[in-house]
């Protein structure tokens, strides 16, 4: 193995980065510098807390008609004075409360511990928690992960206020380690953080340590991380929905990149994008700023001036444009830190420290955590540094959190949080508070900071106070400040799960996390977080009010008076423009936090015109309801085809809308493979975004509307040429894999000293391939001792004209003995001649490690070879060659080299092809599953394509057409195979089938796709326990939430599961005495629209002539009679099927008498009219 160690290492991914890239690279030189010691990354705390503190939404109203708006509540009344509190002790008129009283009234008398006492369910060996605020959203996407290496965590969190759209990044294992796509991953969400869309990686070269941010003077979001040569930045676009790698910010050996900008129009430095980053050449942290949105960076400057410095966190004056840069400082590593700030008045180019925020306490470290990682690192094996983190508010105050060990180390508590506030720019700091107000033990770590522009402070961090006997599982806490920072409410619980500690195999030791990030606007804060309770680490969004006011209402269909769910909503504040926003639920009902002033309020949904209400003034709550009238649909059509042949492509066109989407199923459709043809019928008044997607083909997006007619948009998308993968296109060119052997045909190796050590295949030498090529690789060992040797492997001939590029690419795997601290021992070169192989140009000169030591990643090089190549007698060269080292061991040094490429890409001609050549997919036996298949007719005439298809035992195809009738020629046709491995065929089986595509009048063209399928056995995966029992309860899905009512044994309860979050809530109960066997229920929208679940009498005369009826929207019951003709006595176990489309409930089946089974009857009934008929 190779004898280098590093002293220091800072975080997770770049560890990961400095082992692929600088390899045995730091040796002595490292050992000189003044570095950090190892730090620990994340840790987690949890201690028993208060209750949930929520701000007070406002009673929704019981209709969005407008006949009924004088009977909707009145607004929310503004909170009690202090000397009111004592209502709260008052029995009598507790029970008289309405909720929103309630709760508003327990926030403005300090009693936020009283709030939510539901308790969420947790595991037996936890104690009961505090049930959590809101709902827990993910923000990646972890469909399809299926590796330990599915980690997100590290996040940064950016809003843009004058859309809404927030903009989320973090570090992204799946996409990096499994998918080689980059390892910094990004999502958007268009609806306030309710859903998010993940985008997969920002671009191949992005290692991690992200930071977003927005930038008003373009409206772009912009995304620096670390970049394999240093650090770099990708422009997201406005609406965070695409990546473009700008460029590199500063390439060398950095580390902890993170970015802010001044978004100040009055500013004299508005725009400037502002980075720092920790340099491991001198351990110094420095920074650097772009007035042009990236395109060119400022010389850097040194701002810590000294080492052992780590996390620096930069932040921007919103007033006057100063610049505050924070991080952690180690006094006596690895014991005393402290929080080390700079300030710069004149745009970054000049710096000056300000007072520490604190100063020499004790780093943060666990004895035995420590131990096991090599580092400071906290219990479960968690990394962890004390970063910090700084913010700068309206009134140019400055926020800071930090962590550290309140009692001495490797005992007693070790990490609390704690904040300081600075009135006067960092002269001086107030007092220090500790955040975190639980009475145990356990951790506190990685506090992340939000503040509102109206001053308000929030702090969040993980906790693991909810675990005090084992101080190992964690959740996310939260704590507000309501006057800038002087006092703050009691801690909350934010997650609605407690996680364990889940480390990724393939990450850097002990890695979890560095940092996380949240965001404030809207009257909100955006609390963003990663935990592991899926089994790996994701990423978590829980959306907090944290204003008291605001306005609250329904928007509704102005002729039906239907509710119109996800309707969006924007107040205006008057005269200053700013905006705060609003989502409609299921029912149509909103609420805009924002604070007292005037606002206009419009509102707008998919398929109606816009609404807009001026004037309205909120002291407390105002209600505003909105009617909106349909607005006009229009056609848009077009064909998408080949850019380069014309022929008819199928593809899957998407559609974005703003300021609101079009609903499913009518933002996509598939263009036609015969013809091209599409045809989407969308509203009018709204923009759209199309996205047009093909295999192999490069995606196209336009920007199309508002629609004031029909429209005809045609799309010609560009083949991908760099995977050659569109259907009718072929690869050809210098292809050589060494499949074949070594030398492979017109090839030739020469072993110049005669030793025996010359180029072969991988499997001749006994070794694997290292090259990520699979199969054979070109290998050439090393002596293990003494002799020197020098082999080389060319190329045949090869002819300029003929070739279809100059651009060669190739893996390799390379390990030189220079690792081994013997400099100028060994070498591998690319040379070029052009006269045949004898004189020798060198194009490439390796002295030093390229991939992994026996073992992957291998490298992908790629070089243009233009300046080196010219005529007809072209050879290349792979030159292996090491000097006599006197006896010594070499320690199995060697160069491979697999998959040599100089091709190009074009259109097959005279050939009918299936696409694609082979299907690989897992299979259940008896699950039929299927297979898109594509026909693609170049073969110069068109005629009837016929289908057959050969089968394995095993598997038996179900369903594929017997023909495709005729394809012209440049035309394609996909079909479909429905597949079904057999139910007695073994598991790990693999079965194919073969389908053959032909001419009925050209036999002789034809293709096939084989499909091979490997038989498995379905899993079951435990998900949360019910809060429960229920035998015969109703279950019905509505707004991808499953409500469980009723049933026996279960008190006439109602369990809402969330399978996201894999969490459940309860609603109210049903009136007694309860229907006590419903078996199922009737979902329907009653006559205001709201969505109401209806529970049928069983016959056993629990319940006789009235419905027991939910309604999700008010979470309330009530009784409506049972219509005629269904029987007042109800029906024992019937069946019902919901018609949602058109409102209706069909009834069916059951018996007129418990136990029975003897009728046939069907019965109708609707929802919104209450009547029913046979």
């Amino acid at each position: 193995m190779k004898a280098m160690h590093f002293r220091l290492i800072s975080l997770g991914l770049t560890l990961t980065m400095l082992l692929v890239l600088f390899t045995a690279s730091v040796g002595a030189t490292t050992a000189e510098r003044p570095v950090p010691p190892i730090l620990a990354e994340s840790a987690l705390e949890t201690p028993p807390t208060p209750e949930r503190e929520k701000t007070p939404p406002p009673p929704k109203p019981p209709t969005p008609g407008t006949k009924l708006m004088s009977a909707l509540g009145a607004a929310p009344t503004t909170p009690l004075p202090q000397a009111d509190c004592a209502l709260l002790d008052d029995p009598a008129k507790l029970s008289l409360m309405s909720g929103i009283f309630e709760t508003k009234l327990l926030i403005a008398c300090g009693r936020e511990e009283e709030l939510g006492r539901v308790k969420s369910w947790a595991p037996a060996a936890l104690p009961s928690a505090p049930f959590a605020l809101g709902n827990d959203v993910l923000v990646n996407d972890p469909a399809g992960e299926t590796h330990p290496s599915a980690t997100q965590s590290e996040t940064s969190i950016a809003r843009n206020p004058d859309t809404g759209i927030l903009c989320s990044a973090y570090n992204d294992a799946w996409s990096g380690v499994m998918l080689g796509t980059g390892s910094t991953g990004f999502s958007h969400s268009h609806d306030d953080g309710a859903t998010w869309v993940d985008h997969g990686s920002i671009g191949p070269d992005s290692w991690g340590d992200p930071t977003i941010v927005w930038r008003r003077k373009d409206g772009h979001f912009y995304h620096s991380a670390l970049h394999t040569n240093g650090v770099g930045l990708w422009d997201l676009g406005a609406g965070c929905t695409s990546s473009t790698f700008v460029g590199m910010i500063y390439a060398g050996l950095t580390d902890m990149p993170h970015m802010t900008v001044d978004n100040n129009p009055a500013s004299p430095y508005y725009g400037r994008l502002y980075t720092t980053w920790t340099d491991w050449i001198d351990g110094h942290i420095y920074v650097t700023t772009s007035d042009d949105a990236g395109a060119t960076w400022s010389v850097p400057v040194d701002i810590s001036g000294h080492a052992v410095v780590q996390a620096a966190w930069p932040a921007v004056d919103p007033v006057n444009g100063d610049v505050y840069v924070a991080w952690v400082h180690w006094d006596v590593t690895p014991d005393t830190i402290d929080i080390e700030a700079v300030r710069s008045t004149d745009g970054g180019v000049t710096w000056n420290y300000i007072t520490n925020p604190m100063s020499n306490q004790w780093n943060p470290r666990d004895a035995t955590a420590t131990t096991t990682c090599g580092r400071n690192a906290l219990n479960g094996n968690i990394r962890y540094w004390p970063a910090p983190q700084i913010a700068v508010d309206h009134n140019s105050n400055l926020h800071v959190v930090y962590s550290y060990d309140p009692d001495g180390q490797d005992f007693g508590d070790v990490v609390n949080v704690y904040y300081r506030r600075s009135t006067d720019r960092g002269a001086t700091w107030g007092p220090e508070i500790q955040l975190n107000d639980d009475a145990t033990a356990t951790d506190q770590w990685f506090p992340a900071l939000a503040v509102a522009d109206n001053g308000t402070v929030g702090a969040f961090w993980y906790d693991r106070r909810l675990d005090a006997a084992n101080n190992f599982m964690f959740d996310y806490y939260k704590a507000v400040s309501y006057d800038n920072g002087v006092t703050f409410r009691p801690n909350v619980r934010v997650s609605d799960v407690s996680s364990p500690v889940v480390l990724d195999p393939n990450l850097a030791v002990c890695y979890h996390s560095d940092y996380e990030t949240s965001a404030a606007g809207n009257g909100r804060f955006y609390i963003q977080w990663s935990d592991d309770r899926r089994g790996d680490p994701d990423v978590w969004l829980d959306t907090e009010p944290f204003l008291s006011d605001g306005i609250y209402g329904t928007v509704y269909d102005a002729t039906t008076l239907r509710g119109l769910p996800g309707a969006r909503l924007w107040a205006t504040l008057q005269p200053t423009g700013t905006l705060y926003f609003g989502t409609a639920d299921a029912g149509g009902y909103y609420e805009i936090y924002a604070p007292p002033g005037t606002y206009d309020v419009t509102a707008m949904a998919y398929g109606y015109q816009p609404h807009t209400i001026i004037g309205i003034t909120v002291s407390s709550w105002a209600q505003v309801d909105l009617p909106l009238d349909p607005a006009g649909f229009y056609v848009v059509e077009g064909t998408v085809t080949d850019a380069n042949t014309g022929y008819p492509v199928r593809a899957h066109i998407t559609v974005l809308g703003a300021p609101v989407s079009p609903p499913a199923p009518d933002n996509e459709v598939w263009s036609d493979p015969f013809t091209g043809y599409y045809s989407l019928t969308l509203a009018s008044l709204v923009t759209y975004t199309f996205r047009v997607e093909a295999v192999g083909y490069l995606p196209e997006e336009r920007i199309i509307g508002p629609l004031t007619g029909d429209a005809s948009e045609d799309f010609a998308l560009q083949p991908d040429l760099a995977t050659c993968t569109a259907p009718g296109y072929e690869v050809f060119g210098f292809i050589e894999d060494f499949e074949n052997g070594v030398p492979p045909a017109g090839w030739s190796v020469l072993d110049n000293t005669g030793n025996g050590y010359y180029w072969d295949t991988n499997t001749f030498w006994g070794v694997d391939n290292l090259t990520d090529g699979g199969g054979e690789a070109a290998h050439s060992p090393a002596p293990w001792a003494g002799p020197a040797y020098d082999t080389e492997l060319r190329t045949p001939i090869l002819d300029v004209a003929t070739l279809p590029t100059t651009t060669l690419r190739y893996r390799a795997s390379y390990d030189d003995v220079s690792d081994y601290n013997w400099p100028g021992i060994d070498w591998l070169d690319l040379d070029v001649s052009t006269n045949g192989g004898g004189t020798w140009t060198n194009v490439l000169h390796w002295d030093e490690g390229h991939g992994g030591f026996l073992g992957l990643p291998s490298e992908l090089v790629e070089v243009d070879l233009s300046p080196y190549l010219s005529g007809n007698n072209n050879v290349i060269r792979w030159h292996y060659y090491g000097e006599d080292l006197g006896g010594g061991t070499y320690y199995g040094h060697y160069a491979q080299i697999d998959q040599v490429r100089m091709t190009g890409c074009r259109v097959t001609s005279g050939a009918a092809i299936l696409e694609p050549e082979s299907i690989q997919a897992e299979g259940c036996p008896c699950t039929p599953q299927i297979h898109e298949i594509t026909f693609v007719n170049h073969t110069g005439f068109d005629d009837e394509v016929l289908i057959d298809y050969a089968t394995s035992p095993g598997v038996t195809v179900l369903e594929i057409p017997s023909t495709l009738g005729v394809v012209p020629n440049g035309g394609t046709r996909a079909f479909e195979a429905l597949v079904k491995i057999d139910s007695d065929t073994p598991p790990s089986t693999t079965v194919f089938v073969t389908v053959t595509a032909s001419l009925a009048s050209h036999p002789a063209f034809s293709d096939m796709t084989v499909i091979e399928k490997h038989a498995v056995i379905g899993t079951w995966e435990a998900r949360a326990v019910s809060p429960h029992p229920s035998m015969d309860g109703a279950v019905i899905e509505y707004a991808g939430l499953t409500y469980n009512v009723g049933g026996l044994n279960s008190g006439g309860a109602v369990d809402i599961y969330d399978p996201t979050t894999d969490s459940w809530t309860t609603g109210a109960l049903e009136p007694t005495p309860v229907i006590t066997f419903p078996v199922d229920a009737c979902f329907g929208y009653n006559a205001v629209g709201d969505p109401v679940i209806l529970l049928l009498p069983d016959t056993t005369g629990n319940v006789v002539g009235v419905w027991h009826r939910y309604n999700i929207a008010t979470d309330s019951w009530d009784t409506p009679p049972i219509p005629a003709p269904l029987p007042a006595n109800g029906i024992w176990a019937h069946d019902i099927v919901v018609d949602r489309a058109n409102n209706v409930c069909y009834i069916t089946g059951g018996a007129n008498a418990p136990g029975g089974g003897n009728l046939t009857t069907l019965y109708e009934y609707h929802p919104d009219t209450n009547t029913a008929a046979l």
